[in-house]
C-alpha cells in the first residue's frame, strides 16, 4: 500500500518533466503542411502588453489571483495537457464514434504542427518571457521550463481543434469552444502564461482556422474525420 502512495507523486513529477523541455511542449520541425510559411511570417498581430505598462500589470494581478486558490486538480489537469495533442484536449468530448484510422490522427497532428510552427513565429518576433521570470513571486504549479510567452500555443491548438470540431458537430459548438477555453485558461492557473497570452492564442486560432479552412486538402482531411462522426 505504501509503494502504491509513493507512485503518485513520482508519476506527476514525470508528466511535469515531460511538460518542461526547453521551448515548450509543442515542439516542431518549422514546417507547414496546410497553411503558407510566407504569408504566416508576414502575418500582422499584435503585440504584447508592454513590460510595466497598466496591462502587463493586470496580467501579473490575475496570475497571483489564481495562484493563491487554484486546487491540485487543476494543476494536475493542465499537466496532463501538457503536449497539446488532440486526445489530451478533446479526447472525452470528440464526435467520433471510434478509434480514428492511421490517416485521420496524421491529420490532427499534421494541424497542430501547422500551428506549432504559425505560434512559433510570433513567439520569436515579441519574445515575451513567461511570467514567472517577470515576477519572482509566481510559482508556477506546472514547471518553470523555457520557451517564449506570447501567444500561448496550447490556447491557439486548442481554439483550432475546437472550430474544427465545430465544423463536424456544429450543435455542440459551445461545448467544444467551453473546452477549448478551459485549456487556454488552465495556462494561467498553472502559471506559465499571462492572461493575454491566452487570449491572443484564441485570436490566432480565429485566423488560422480561417485560413486553413482556404486549403484543399485540408477541407479534403476535415471530410473524412466526418465520416467518422456520430450522424
Amino acid at each position: 500500500m505504501k509503494k502504491l502512495k509513493l507512485l503518485a507523486p513520482i508519476v506527476l513529477s514525470l508528466g511535469l518533466a515531460a511538460c518542461s523541455t526547453p521551448g515548450g511542449a509543442h515542439r516542431h520541425d518549422g514546417s507547414a503542411v496546410y497553411l503558407d510559411k510566407a504569408r504566416l511570417e508576414a502575418l500582422e498581430f499584435p503585440p504584447p502588453p508592454a513590460p510595466g505598462s497598466p496591462l502587463d500589470r493586470t496580467d501579473l494581478l490575475e496570475l497571483h489571483d489564481w495562484q493563491a486558490r487554484r486546487t491540485a486538480g487543476q494543476c494536475a489537469k493542465g499537466a496532463a495537457e501538457g503536449e497539446a495533442y488532440f486526445d489530451q484536449f478533446f479526447g472525452e468530448l470528440n464526435p467520433f464514434t471510434g478509434p480514428l484510422p492511421k490517416e485521420s490522427r496524421k491529420f490532427l497532428l499534421r494541424v497542430r504542427e501547422d500551428i506549432s510552427t504559425a505560434v512559433s513565429i510570433l513567439q520569436k518576433r515579441y519574445a515575451r518571457p513567461r511570467p514567472f521570470l517577470e515576477d519572482a513571486a509566481l510559482t508556477p504549479c506546472l514547471g518553470r521550463f523555457g520557451g517564449l510567452a506570447y501567444p500561448s500555443g496550447h490556447a491557439t491548438i486548442s481554439r483550432v481543434y475546437a472550430l474544427l470540431l465545430t465544423e463536424i458537430a456544429p450543435l455542440r459548438r459551445s461545448e467544444f469552444m467551453a473546452r477549448g477555453d478551459e485549456a487556454a485558461l488552465l495556462r494561467v492557473i498553472g502559471g506559465v502564461h499571462h492572461p493575454s497570452d491566452i487570449e491572443a492564442g484564441k485570436q490566432l486560432g480565429d485566423i488560422l482556422f480561417g485560413r486553413f479552412m482556404q486549403d484543399p486538402s485540408f477541407r479534403a482531411g476535415l471530410e473524412k474525420l466526418r465520416f467518422y462522426a456520430a450522424k
